[in-house]
């Protein structure tokens, strides 16, 4: 429909009982929808009903030459979380395009993989700022709690190492409340996080 209000109400019908027949026409969606709500409509349908298949189609859109269309699908694989398209966006980490490791990192972050801390980790030394505030939401998303030593030796960094920008502290500080309220209660928290933070007075 040309109203895309209603070709959202018509993704979030899918939501519920997409079939294989959706599939393509919600990944185009995901990736060539004219406003991002309706991108990330389509690709929420497809995570909710048609995960994998949505995820294999949508992950070519991240060797697409130009940036806004790289950038959408890994923006839309953040909706979908499967794993299947975990190698493509590990490849989009090296991108061309600063959009396109931008909306990576916390796509990779989605799946939840303690094993992608490591690429993530990497990702925090990009030579694009909002990249790597990119990098540290994966990290959070994630939720492990190694992601908390990850942003305590960033924040812990002392000269000849340049110091880290404002935003990407607060946004540090930030990935770390949220990984210890995600660990609320549990003898990693208890017992392992929080003591080091307190020494850290993070």
């Amino acid at each position: 429909d040309r109203d895309w209000e209603v070709a959202e109400r018509a993704c979030e019908g899918l939501a519920k009982k997409a079939t294989e027949k959706a599939v393509h026409p919600l990944a185009v969606l995901s990736i060539q929808g004219p406003v991002r709500v309706l991108r990330l409509a389509a690709a929420a349908a497809l995570g909710a009903r048609q995960a994998e298949a949505g995820a294999r189609l949508v992950q070519a859109g991240l060797g697409a030459k130009s940036e806004a269309p790289a950038a959408a699908a890994a923006e839309a694989l953040a909706e979908i979380r499967h794993p299947a398209a975990k190698e493509k966006l590990k490849g989009a980490l090296q991108n061309k395009s600063p959009y396109a490791r931008r909306a990576a990192a916390p796509a990779l972050g989605s799946l939840r993989d303690p094993a992608l801390l490591e690429d993530l980790d990497a990702a925090l030394r990009d030579p694009d700022l909002l990249a790597r505030v990119g990098a540290v939401e994966g990290i959070a998303r994630i939720g492990d709690p190694r992601g908390t030593a990850i942003f305590l030796t960033e924040l812990q960094a002392r000269p000849p190492a340049p110091r880290l920008s404002d935003l990407l502290e607060r946004r540090m500080v930030s990935g770390i409340r949220r990984i210890l309220w995600g660990l609320k209660g549990t003898p990693e928290a208890e017992a392992g996080v929080r003591p080091r933070l307190a020494r850290a007075r993070v």
